[in-house]
């Protein structure tokens, strides 16, 4: 079996791992600075504050209470299972969609698709899974139990999960939208 520590020294190894995760920390922050932006709090404001209190978090909190506090705020995303029932989706176009999956080669779609595709597999995801069993303090024993739950939560990316409820949710607005008047159009 190819071993990476044996063949590429630790310098190229990680300085691509480490202008990764800049670069995805700095999208994240980002977002973060548009998400409060739209509810008026300046980025200069917002960001500075995320930083410090996820450098406080990562420095200072302990492994277990922060993971149960991620975990519980996690929790709100079961609304998402709620938002696709009550939409109303079309669930034979969406079957259809799930198993015979089409994309507009639009230069729109392809940005669109490259977007959720970088953001789904993110490089700090896999230095994370080491870390976590390291964190949790695992034995060899229960390597197994956690293999099993990596490959159940990364075998569907928690992205595209969350991507495949909104499409879900926002398709019957989309296609109702199509199917009315246009009123934006009227004077």
């Amino acid at each position: 079996m190819w071993n990476v520590r044996r063949h590429v020294p630790a310098t190229a190894a990680l300085i691509p791992l480490v202008l990764a995760n800049l670069g995805t920390t700095t999208a994240e922050f980002a977002g973060l600075a548009a998400g409060f932006q739209l509810f008026g709090v300046s980025k200069y404001i917002a960001v500075p504050v995320a930083a410090v209190t996820v450098s406080w978090l990562v420095l200072a909190g302990r492994f277990h209470r922060i993971e149960h506090l991620l975990t519980a705020l996690s929790a709100v995303f079961i609304c998402y299972i709620a938002a696709g029932l009550l939409a109303h989706p079309d669930w034979g176009a969406a079957l259809h969609g799930l198993v015979v999956p089409t994309l507009p080669m639009t230069r729109d779609a392809v940005f669109l698709t490259t977007a959720t595709v970088g953001t789904t597999l993110a490089p700090w995801g896999l230095a994370f899974i080491q870390s976590y069993a390291v964190d949790k303090h695992l034995v060899p024993a229960d390597l197994r139990l956690e293999r099993i739950d990596v490959i159940l939560v990364r075998a569907i990316p928690q992205e595209i999960r969350d991507d495949t409820v909104i499409i879900l949710t926002s398709a019957p607005a989309v296609r109702r939208s199509r199917t009315s008047p246009d009123i934006r159009s009227r004077p």
